[in-house]
């Protein structure tokens, strides 16, 4: 499995929870965490300056994937990471981030 594989299965979670009625969308953003094997994700979504919060249903796929995601990234014992954001534009460009929270990790 490529990366780019998971990246769109990333991007198309959140399409398909976005709102109809949110046509003006700016951005979305799928924020996820790892400790473990224990994966949350929570999503949300801006129009103009208003963050609004959607409806992450569990998706055993997704949870997979992020799992994968995961593997391959940090498989060299290089970019550690526990937290991390994607985030999608309007024309289907993203950007990933990743993160090391160190209290998270703690836990």
């Amino acid at each position: 499995m490529e990366v780019n594989e998971i990246y769109n299965t990333l991007g198309q979670y959140l399409l398909e929870i976005i709102p109809t009625h949110l046509s003006s969308w700016t951005k979305a953003e799928l924020i996820l965490k790892i400790q473990g094997d224990y994966i949350s994700y929570s999503s949300v979504c801006f129009q103009q300056d208003k963050k609004k919060y959607l409806n992450s249903a569990k998706d055993t796929n997704l949870e997979k994937k992020i799992h994968n995601l995961h593997q391959f990234t940090t498989r060299d014992g290089k970019n550690k990471w526990n937290k991390a954001k994607f985030i999608l534009y309007p024309d289907y460009n993203f950007k990933m981030e990743f993160f090391w929270d160190k209290e998270l990790a703690a836990h």
